[in-house]
């Protein structure tokens, strides 16, 4: 009886692409996987299958199954031409009784413990709860502290039914009530997905109202921004277009010589603006310079024409 959620097929498939070599190729006897061809020996198909002439699509999908499974149990000899391709190991059952034979009138379904119900009490009272198992997921990290992932907790006698792959499981199925449901003490056995889950804390409300302001400013930043390009693109376009009294609209040049035709205005805006204070002191010191050269040049000869008329 198969019990794993995956098919066969599906394995050696995911092993075929896991390794990067071409999906297996079925034939009537025997399968071929890259170079390696597997021979299905006649005690790996059911018999019943071997003797019909026509199989129906079914049994042949039925047969493939068989003969993937006869694949996957020699896979080890694929290391002559995948080096590094190990043996599967098989499936390992432990099947252990829920009954109790030392105790045979123990009752099912529930967990039975004996307690006392305070410190002063003089006898132990007899508890009895529904079994619940509790599955939790720990992070197991050597240098940063270990995170929890998540956890279930299931009631072994009305538990919610697992998925049969991780791509059919979902969060739903956590939810109180989840349908369908089915007890583990009457199935005995059961395999497939169920999901985890972790509530948040106070940390993660934390991150997500600063992610949220975070987004919110860069929103505001973007929309800033678009306004500010809007209003340049407005202003350039007014500036490039322009009406005269009688409501006529013209388009400026792009190229303009006012600078060369008024270049005082030109020497306003570029020059005297910026360079205003640098051009008042470099005149001021060069009438101080005329002035003491002036002076150099006149003063000797006043002297002299002192001395001379006494």
């Amino acid at each position: 009886m198969w019990r794993d959620a995956k098919k066969p097929t599906t394995i050696l498939a995911e092993l075929c692409r896991e390794n990067s070599i071409p999906s297996p190729e079925y034939r009537a006897t025997e399968v071929k996987v890259l170079n390696k061809i597997f021979k299905i020996p006649p005690d790996a198909v059911p018999e019943a299958l071997l003797k019909k002439n026509q199989p129906s699509p079914e049994e042949n999908a039925e047969m493939e199954e068989h003969a993937a499974l006869s694949v996957l149990q020699r896979w080890g000899e694929m290391r002559e031409f995948l080096p590094g391709a190990l043996p599967l190991v098989a499936e390992h059952v432990e099947i252990r009784s829920l009954l109790n034979q030392d105790k045979p009138g123990l009752p099912q379904k529930e967990v039975v413990y004996k307690k006392k119900e305070s410190f002063f009490s003089l006898e132990e009272s007899e508890f009895r709860q529904p079994a619940v198992l509790t599955l939790q997921v720990w992070d197991y990290d050597r240098i940063a502290a270990n995170d929890f992932l998540g956890s279930i907790e299931l009631r072994l006698n009305d538990m919610v039914r697992p998925a049969k792959s991780s791509a059919q499981c979902s969060i739903d199925m956590a939810k109180d009530r989840a349908s369908p449901r089915f007890s583990i003490l009457r199935a005995k056995k059961m395999k497939g997905w169920w999901p985890l889950t972790r509530l948040k804390t106070a940390e993660d409300f934390e991150r997500e109202e600063k992610e949220k302001e975070e987004e919110a400013r860069n929103k505001k930043k973007k929309k800033k921004d678009k306004k500010s390009k809007d209003r340049r693109k407005k202003l350039k376009q007014e500036h490039i277009q322009f009406t005269d009294s009688s409501g006529n609209t013209f388009l400026r040049p792009t190229t303009s010589f006012n600078w060369f035709v008024n270049p005082m205005k030109t020497f306003i805006f570029l020059i005297w603006r910026k360079f205003k204070k640098f051009i008042i002191a470099v005149v001021i010191l060069a009438i101080l310079a005329v002035f003491l050269a002036l002076l150099v040049y006149t003063l000797p000869q006043q002297i002299s024409a002192l001395i001379v008329n006494g």
